[in-house]
C-alpha cells in the first residue's frame, strides 16, 4: 500500500544520522486538486511545485475512493517539468472522503498519519491530526463576511448545502487560527481578513499563487488575425459574457478576434455574439495544456479579464509572465498584481473596456520594449521566487 511506503520513509528519516540534515515533511491535502483547471486546485497543484522546489518532502494526501485518482496524481507528476526533485514528492491514499471529513473536523477528531512537520490545508482548515504537525492554512478568501458563526448561516449563498459548507468551515477556522501559520494570497485578502475576522495583518504571510508556466513554454507565431484572450469561463463572479458583449457590438470584432478559455453558456449570448462564434470571430476552447494556454497568451494582442471579485488574479499575472498587457475592471486586487501593466475600466461599465482594446491594438506594434519590462516585472511570480518566500516563512518557524 502507499500508505506503508510512507511509514518506511518516514522510519528511514527518524533514523538517519542526526549530523545529515533532512529535509522538513509537508503533508498536503490534495484532494481534488486535479479536477479543476482554475480556482483552488490549480493554486494547490502550484504549491506543492513551489515547496518541491524550495527542498521539501511533499505527502499528497488524497482519498483511495477512486481507484484512479493514484494513477491521475502520478501522471501528472511526471508531465509536470518544473518539479527539481520528484522522489521527494510521495503519495498517501489515507485521506477519508470529504462527507467523513466534514464531521471528523465537527468533532475535532484527530487522524492519524505520518510524522510530519507542516500539514498544508485549505477547505478543511481544522482537521485535527495525531501528530505534532504546525499547520499551514492557505488562505485565498475570508472563509465568511462576518466575524461570528450566527452572522454567517445569513450570508448568501442562498443554497442550504452551501450555507452548511461556510459555516462549518468557518467554525473550523475560528478554531485553530491562532496557532496556524496563516498564509494569504494577496496583501487584498489579508485586509478582508482583517475586516471580516479582525485578524491582525502581522498574523500572516503573503505568497503569491505561483504561475502554472515553464519559462521554455509558449512559441512565439504570427496569427492570421490578431485576438485578445479572456481566461476563465462564466462561473462564480467571473464574468465572460460582458466582456464578450461589448466586444461583438464594437468594431473591434472587426479588427481583432476574441478567444474564451473556459466554459460560457452559448444560449445566455446575444444574437450578434452567436453570429460571431458560427463564423470563428469568437471562440470558446477549454482544459488546455499549460503550454497550449501560454502560447495563445504570448500571441495575443493583450488578456481582457473581468470579475466581481477575487481574492487574486491568476489569468492577470500569467498574461504578465507572458509579456501582456492586461485589460481587466478595476478591483483592488488586480491593481495589486499587476500595477501599471494593466489597463482598468470600472466593473459597472465594461463597455469601457472598447477604447482600452482599441489602445492596445495600435500599441502592440512597437510592444518589444515594453515585452520586455513586463517580462522583468513578472518575476515576482516564477517559480524562485514563490519557492523562496515557502522557505523563508516556514523555516523561520519557531
Amino acid at each position: 500500500m502507499i500508505y506503508l511506503e510512507v511509514e518506511l520513509l518516514i522510519e528511514v528519516r527518524d533514523s538517519a544520522v542526526n549530523s545529515v540534515a533532512m529535509p522538513k515533511t509537508v503533508l498536503v491535502d490534495f484532494e481534488g486538486a486535479l479536477d479543476s483547471y482554475t480556482g483552488v486546485p490549480i493554486c494547490t497543484k502550484n504549491d506543492v511545485v513551489a515547496l518541491n522546489n524550495a527542498g521539501f518532502k511533499t505527502i499528497l494526501w488524497f482519498s483511495s475512493a477512486n481507484p484512479d485518482t493514484g494513477i491521475r496524481i502520478k501522471k501528472w507528476l511526471s508531465d509536470e517539468v518544473r518539479f527539481i526533485e520528484r522522489s521527494n514528492v510521495i503519495l498517501l491514499d489515507s485521506r477519508p472522503r470529504n462527507l467523513y471529513l466534514w464531521i471528523l473536523q465537527l468533532l475535532r477528531f484527530p487522524l492519524r498519519v505520518p510524522k510530519v512537520d507542516f500539514f498544508y490545508c485549505v477547505l478543511f482548515p481544522g482537521v485535527r491530526l495525531r501528530s505534532k504537525a504546525q499547520r499551514i492554512i492557505r488562505v485565498h478568501d475570508p472563509y465568511s463576511q462576518s466575524k461570528n458563526r450566527l452572522g454567517s448561516s445569513i450570508e448568501s449563498p442562498a443554497r442550504v448545502r452551501l450555507r452548511i459548507a461556510k459555516i462549518l468551515r468557518m467554525d473550523a477556522f475560528l478554531s485553530v487560527f491562532s496557532k496556524s501559520i496563516l498564509v494569504a494570497n494577496s496583501k487584498w485578502t489579508v485586509r478582508r481578513l482583517l475586516s471580516a475576522h479582525g485578524i491582525p495583518e502581522e498574523k500572516f504571510s503573503v505568497i503569491y499563487n505561483l504561475l502554472q508556466f515553464d519559462e521554455k513554454q509558449g512559441q512565439l507565431v504570427t496569427p492570421p488575425k490578431p485576438y485578445f484572450i479572456f481566461v476563465g469561463g462564466q462561473r462564480q463572479r467571473k464574468d465572460p459574457i460582458s466582456i464578450i458583449e461589448v466586444w461583438a457590438s464594437s468594431q473591434v470584432s472587426q479588427q481583432a478576434d476574441l478567444i474564451i478559455v473556459g466554459d460560457v453558456p452559448i444560449e445566455r449570448l446575444s444574437m450578434k455574439a452567436r453570429k460571431m462564434l458560427q463564423l470563428s470571430n469568437l471562440r470558446i476552447v477549454k482544459n488546455l495544456s499549460s503550454s497550449e494556454l501560454k502560447t495563445l497568451i504570448v500571441n495575443s494582442v493583450g488578456t481582457i479579464f473581468m470579475s466581481h471579485g477575487e481574492g487574486w488574479g491568476l489569468p492577470v499575472a500569467e498574461s504578465l509572465a507572458c509579456g501582456r498587457r492586461v485589460i481587466c475592471n478595476d478591483l483592488e486586487v488586480f491593481r495589486e498584481v499587476a500595477e501599471n501593466w494593466a489597463y482598468y475600466f470600472p466593473t459597472r461599465s465594461p463597455m469601457q473596456a472598447v477604447p482600452l482594446m482599441e489602445r492596445l491594438l495600435l500599441e502592440r506594434i512597437n510592444d518589444v520594449e515594453t515585452r520586455s519590462e513586463i517580462l522583468n516585472f513578472s518575476r515576482r511570480y516564477s517559480v524562485s521566487n514563490i519557492s523562496g518566500s515557502w522557505r523563508e516563512v516556514l523555516l523561520n518557524q519557531k
